[in-house]
């Protein structure tokens, strides 16, 4: 919302640049196209057997050395003179003033475009629950109506897979999960665990009554925010990168983890925990390597925690507005 009219374009027209530029990674990938698929493909292998970052320790400064290899990349190889903009999804919840559907972000001229076309969604054969959803089919306004994405569902690299991006809005699951509770309830963990367990998983327990069992939700699970709010591609776990607000989701979430290590920077900034990955339950150490394939070399993920690099050894250095 803080960028002007312009500098939303220059965005926009950098990320396009991105898919039209040639692929680096044809001889680990010869079915990639462009520059966009470089950066799909270590999410797929990391996502699934190569580490299995989601639901790890991992999941955190993954994807923080992602998003800024990814606006590296935007600045080095297309020109783009802005930083990685993020978005701040309260301000498209009742609780802070906004709808999910109007959110800036879907504008037809200057953002990505809104919903697909209602149809049952469904991922790897299996249909998925709409929770609300009025959408689910192809985008069909915005500048990326007409993108069409060739890697994909479920982490497929085959040829002569071309689909369009497609999209099934759930304003439940996000004005939920956007919340001023669920925000809270984030933003007032104790230790990188568990910030980083509420943040991607949520917080909640099971509840007995005379009406049965139930759930009662705590808040939390802003991973959940963009992937199920959005739907369809970003509903995919190997494939979400395919939708370009992937990375405005992922650095809304890389947000409030900097808004949660500032609260207590000697403590928090170095602070990690939790298994090395979804099949390497060896704990995360700062000097555990942080792997990313083709899209940018390996580093320990000491080197990526801290956003203003205040030990000297890291290779990040930005803050949020």
């Amino acid at each position: 919302r803080s960028l002007t009219i312009p500098q939303r374009k220059d965005y926009i027209r950098a990320t396009q640049c991105m898919m039209t530029t040639p692929s680096k990674s044809l001889k680990s990938f010869p079915d990639n196209t462009n520059r966009y698929d470089d950066f799909k493909n270590p999410f797929i292998l990391a996502a699934s057997l190569r580490t299995g970052i989601h639901g790890t320790g991992t999941f955190l400064p993954w994807h923080r050395y992602a998003i800024n290899l990814w606006e590296d990349a935007l600045r080095e190889e297309c020109d783009y003179k802005g930083a990685q903009p993020y978005w701040d999804w309260f301000l498209d919840t009742p609780d802070g003033g906004g709808e999910w559907e109007k959110s800036p972000l879907y504008d037809v001229e200057n953002g990505f475009g809104g919903n697909g076309v209602y149809v049952n969604q469904s991922l790897a054969g299996f249909e998925i629950p709409d929770f609300g959803s009025m959408g689910g089919g192809c985008i069909t306004n915005g500048l990326f109506k007409d993108m069409t994405v060739r890697i994909g569902p479920m982490g497929q690299m085959t040829k002569n897979n071309t689909r369009c991006i497609t999209r099934g809005f759930s304003a439940t699951i996000a004005h939920s999960g956007a919340s001023r509770k669920s925000l809270s309830k984030v933003l007032s963990a104790k230790t990188f665990t568990e910030f980083r367990s509420w943040a991607e998983m949520g917080s909640g327990h099971v509840t007995m009554g005379s009406g049965g069992i139930g759930f009662e939700d705590e808040g939390g699970d802003l991973h959940s925010i963009g992937h199920m709010g959005i739907g369809g591609e970003m509903m995919d776990p190997f494939n979400s990168l395919n939708d370009p607000l992937f990375w405005l989701h992922h650095t809304g979430m890389d947000r409030m983890w900097s808004l949660w290590q500032e609260v207590d920077p000697a403590k928090r900034a170095m602070d990690v925990g939790g298994p090395s990955g979804f099949f390497d339950l060896a704990p995360l150490k700062l000097e555990t390597s942080v792997w990313v394939g083709v899209a940018g070399p390996d580093v320990p993920a000491g080197r990526v925690m801290d956003p203003l690099n205040r030990h000297g050894s890291g290779v990040l250095c930005y803050k949020y507005e």
